[in-house]
């Protein structure tokens, strides 16, 4: 492959879309330009794949899917421009999910302490809504998930997950909680009501180590795009990491160029900045 091609790596929430999954004009642009370029195009998120394949997304021509945290990696090989993302359209690479006995303990240990979950699989996601009825974000992932979001009771002990997100406002002891739980998991704060459990050994920057171990494809010749707490490793690991302008302090601090926010042309100017663009 030539010296001049790249994987680029994208996060979704606020930098690839909005809050309301709308992809600025120019971003698409940027990316088909890219492509014509000869560089691989993945998305790299902390959502799950039943989560990430969002229409918007289904609008894009993009080459793989790194989801829930370097959990999963999948891609339309080199036939790319005839293949979709329904079943047997993309090719598994790898996928790690959560053993039922593994997250049944994780989860009634974080219901006792006043944790609010929301599991998180490939194909679906469970939660107790009732749980969550003051909580207009997650009215708003029931909304657009459709049957895919399940009952957590209902299907207890046979949930097929991933990872986890936790909502930690009604816990009086998180502080003692998080720590416990970082023996034995990968932990990243959002917010300090708001935390992401992800197996150990996973994040977005193995994501990206995995997947070129697996197409055999240098590390140095890639690129990384977040804004995120949960992207710092990604824009450590990729050969160039860039921050969105209006990223978490995390993002900043790890990435090695820093572009404007989403809404105002961030990723079409860090792509003419690095070159990408011919």
């Amino acid at each position: 492959m030539g010296m001049n091609r790249k994987i680029l790596f994208f996060d979704l929430d606020g930098t690839l879309w909005d809050r309301a999954e709308n992809i600025p004009s120019s971003t698409r642009e940027a990316l088909a330009r890219a492509r014509r370029q000869g560089h691989l195009l993945f998305v790299n998120t902390g959502r799950t794949r039943v989560f990430a394949l969002r229409e918007a997304l289904r609008t894009l021509e993009v080459d793989g899917l790194v989801t829930g945290c370097g959990t999963r990696l999948e891609w339309r090989g080199m036939e790319r421009a005839s293949m979709g993302w329904g079943a047997g359209e993309s090719c598994l690479l790898y996928d790690r999910m959560l053993p039922g006995r593994e997250a049944l303990d994780t989860v009634e240990r974080l219901e006792k302490h006043g944790f609010r979950l929301l599991l998180e699989g490939p194909e679906y996601m469970y939660a107790d809504m009732d749980k969550f009825r003051d909580d207009p974000y997650m009215r708003s992932v029931r909304r657009r998930s459709g049957e895919t979001l399940r009952d957590l009771e209902t299907w207890r002990g046979r949930w097929e997950i991933s990872k986890m997100t936790c909502d930690m406002a009604r816990s009086a002891d998180r502080e003692a909680v998080l720590e416990e739980m970082r023996k034995s998991w990968n932990v990243f704060v959002h917010h300090p009501d708001v935390c992401e459990l992800v197996p150990p050994g996973h994040d977005k920057g193995t994501g990206i180590a995995r997947l070129c171990a697996l197409l055999d494809w240098d590390i140095r010749d890639t690129v990384a795009f977040g804004d995120g707490e949960n992207d710092t490793d990604m824009l450590r690991t990729a050969g160039v990491g860039v921050a969105m302008g209006n990223g978490a302090p995390g993002a900043l601090r790890a990435a090695d160029y820093v572009t404007a926010p989403l809404e105002e042309d961030g990723i079409r100017r860090a792509m003419e900045h690095l070159g990408l663009l011919g």
